[in-house]
């Protein structure tokens, strides 16, 4: 069929404000993705209290040292240290090392989590020790600063002989434990000077006894809380 010139050029102008109108709609400034998130920085060591529900006296100490990229945060089972006690009126007693299923032994715990908002993160803690193997689910929330875990719950299925359980999660970064330190001991007898160094969760001490040098000792440490 001919056309003519004009339905022609009619034609073109119309297939033309068609792409343009479709380049516009994707490419353009309405776009309604959703933004990139920007978490609080929480990388380096975090000391974490989880206390039991079912147990109310019952508590979990977690030292860990996290690596964080970006939304995720992760720690290895070299950086990870669990501790089991109890709590009253008079501070934290020391039970037994190891999570439930690490029959207690160290070593076979590790953490992944995921940030959804700046500030809330959901955090998998990982056992797979000689008794068996459980993941616990908490869900915890970060002070803007990234300095204090401010809230937080867990849950944990029944595995390696426990019962299921829940309970609240409250955390704080701790500074890495170096220096110098100089202090007396037997009485003022001892003139001790330390050099601590730390790498993760390991020290590495040296130094001199009133002036003669002592043998470098390499630890791996916990610190306690009151």
């Amino acid at each position: 069929m001919k056309r003519d010139g004009g339905s022609v050029y009619k034609s073109c102008l119309y297939v033309l404000l068609l792409a343009l109108s479709f380049s516009v709609g994707c490419g353009g400034g309405s776009s309604s993705g959703t933004p990139p998130i920007t978490p609080v920085n929480i990388q380096g060591q975090y000391e974490v209290i989880a206390s039991s529900t079912g147990n109310p006296s019952g508590v979990s100490l977690i030292e860990t040292n996290f690596n964080q990229a970006g939304t995720s945060v992760a720690a290895s089972n070299q950086n990870v240290v669990v501790i089991q006690g109890t709590q009253d009126s008079n501070g934290i007693t020391l039970v037994s090392l190891g999570g439930e299923c690490d029959n207690g032994s160290l070593g076979h715990d590790s953490i992944q989590g995921t940030f959804s908002s700046p500030t809330q993160a959901a955090i998998s803690f990982n056992e797979a020790g000689s008794l068996g193997s459980v993941t616990a689910a908490g869900n915890v929330t970060f002070a803007p600063d990234g300095n204090t875990m401010t809230a937080g719950t867990y849950s944990i299925p029944a595995a390696c002989g426990f019962l299921a359980d829940n309970g609240q999660i409250v955390g704080t970064k701790i500074s890495p434990f170096s220096g110098s330190y100089a202090g007396m001991l037997n009485g003022g007898a001892d003139a001790i000077i330390v050099s601590v160094n730390q790498s993760g969760l390991n020290l590495t001490v040296a130094g001199t006894d009133n002036g003669t040098a002592t043998r470098s000792v390499r630890m791996r440490f916990m610190k306690i809380p009151s």
